[in-house]
């Protein structure tokens, strides 16, 4: 399946927060505990939910980079195994000292972590299943007839720039593409770097921004620049920020002020400079 999940533009925080509250709600209705108010087990399972889901995020941001020579599906299982084994012993808290039905043992613990472990790896791999099978969440907008002039932004400090460079043609290409390269635009949808606009980091996932469409893939942005460098040695440099990469032909106008600067993209986007890089993005012009 390599087609478009045609929901519109969604965020995957809001992603991940509405599947945890439809999911809490759920188990909110199937709980047989009549001993406690529903409020109470709503917000249990609320709290349990949300908590676990973080976690899970926050361990396979952590790893995806350790994990590089692993395809998606392997890294989405081994962050899930890894996560559920250090997050069992803050669900088992839930049981000890909020439902009062267990003791914190190591027995409670083992059984825990079993009861975990198949589930909550079975889980992550269906939540992340969109962009695992190649589906997307993408969308699309009208190229310009005619390439926007150069603005002159009155707030600030701006400083144009020249036009975009023109994309190679394929005869000037003097080594071919790696298959690391070549996976990425594959799963990127495009034909050439000359394509991006800019990237963006999402949580795991990674917004590759183009003038016709923007797709969110399950990739890491340090391993996109790593491909990217495959092509040309000189994107690494053109990261402006933790969770941005720019392609610097497409760049239209920077507004600096302070110590604070933003670029103007050739599609209207802009694009966050972090202060590390300030110095960087001002030697490109």
């Amino acid at each position: 399946m390599n087609g478009h999940f045609p929901l519109g533009e969604i965020k995957p925080w809001r992603y991940f927060f509405i599947l945890g509250f439809i999911l809490a709600s759920l188990f909110t209705l199937v709980n047989d505990d009549e001993t406690r108010h529903v409020v109470e087990v709503f917000l249990q399972w609320q709290l349990q939910v949300h908590s676990g889901s973080l976690f899970f995020i926050a361990t396979h941001l952590f790893l995806t980079s350790r994990l590089s020579g692993l395809n998606s599906a392997l890294k989405l299982l081994v962050s899930a195994f890894i996560a559920s084994l250090f997050y069992a012993p803050v669900s088992l808290l839930f049981d000890v000292y909020w439902l009062h039905d267990t003791d914190y043992t190591l027995a409670a613990l083992v059984q825990e972590c079993s009861d975990m472990i198949p589930t909550a790896m079975f889980s992550w791999l269906v939540v992340n299943l969109p962009w695992l099978t190649g589906l997307s969440l993408q969308r699309r907008t009208p190229l310009p007839e005619t390439p926007p002039d150069t603005p002159t932004l009155a707030i600030a400090h701006t400083i144009p720039i020249s036009p975009p460079l023109a994309p190679l043609k394929a005869a000037e290409v003097i080594e071919p593409e790696t298959k690391k390269l070549t996976a990425f635009l594959q799963l990127a949808t495009v034909n050439s770097v000359d394509e991006i606009v800019y990237l963006k980091a999402e949580l795991h996932y990674l917004k590759v921004v183009a003038h016709d469409f923007e797709k969110l893939i399950l990739f890491n942005l340090k391993d996109a620049i790593s491909a990217l460098a495959e092509a040309d040695e000189q994107h690494t440099m053109s990261q402006t920020h933790r969770s941005y990469w720019v392609n610097r032909a497409y760049i239209r106008s920077v507004k600096s002020k302070g110590r604070q600067a933003t670029l103007l993209m050739s599609n209207d986007d802009k694009v966050l400079v972090s202060r590390n890089n300030m110095q960087k993005v001002k030697a490109w012009f």
